[in-house]
This record gives C-alpha cells, sequence and structure tokens, in this order.
C-alpha cells in the first residue's frame, strides 16, 4: 500500500469497513483478529490487537487461550461461533471454501494451500 497510495487508500478504507460497520462487537472482531494472528504467527498484528482486545475487556485468560489454540472460557456463544468458525478457515480470506471443499474430497482453482 506504501508503493501504491491510489490503491492502498482504497483497500484501507474497505478494510475499515468490514472491521468497523459489520455486525461484530468489539470483542468478536478482536477475538477474529487474534485467531488469525496466532495462526499466522504474526506478532506485529498480534501486539497490535492484543492491546486493543485488552482494553475491550478481553481477559489474560481468554487472550492466552486464543494464543495457545485452545477454547477460551467465554460465556457468549457468538463469541464461540467467531473462534470456532475463523480457526475453521486457517484464517484464511476465502471465508473456509477451500477447507469445505477439502473435507467433501473435492480442491478447485485457489485451493493449493
Amino acid at each position: 500500500m506504501l508503493l501504491s497510495p491510489a490503491l492502498g487508500g482504497p483497500l484501507q478504507a474497505v478494510g475499515a469497513a468490514v472491521r468497523y460497520a459489520g455486525q461484530l462487537t468489539d470483542r468478536e472482531r478482536e477475538l477474529a483478529i487474534l485467531v488469525v494472528a496466532a495462526r499466522w504467527a504474526s506478532d506485529f498484528e498480534w501486539s497490535s490487537h492484543e492491546a486493543i482486545a485488552r482494553h475491550i475487556g478481553l481477559s489474560d485468560e481468554e487472550i492466552e487461550a486464543v494464543r495457545a489454540d485452545i477454547a477460551p472460557p467465554l460465556a457468549d456463544p457468538r463469541e464461540a461461533a467467531v473462534i470456532a468458525w475463523t480457526r475453521g478457515t486457517g484464517g484464511r480470506v476465502d471465508g473456509g471454501r477451500c477447507s469445505i471443499r477439502r473435507r467433501a474430497g473435492r480442491t478447485g482453482p485457489g485451493c493449493d494451500v
């Protein structure tokens, strides 16, 4: 995005719309982001969003469970569903389409990894 500001600006706007104008609560959004950061070992993303997660009320126990890839002690079933769905996709941007196809014994274009 730094090398192409004309493209980077609109992409940043799409990301902001997805993150902040969607139907996820703040906690659900940050849980999903932390799951992806942990899955891809993204230290930058983790450290940035760990602070946000703490600020919006996620506990140390919840955050550490996400980092350890175990089920956090969540009272809200929607939050648990967000984590399960995000883990099920492997943090992929295809929304799990490829993992669903793999489970069904079918793959297709863009499902190589």
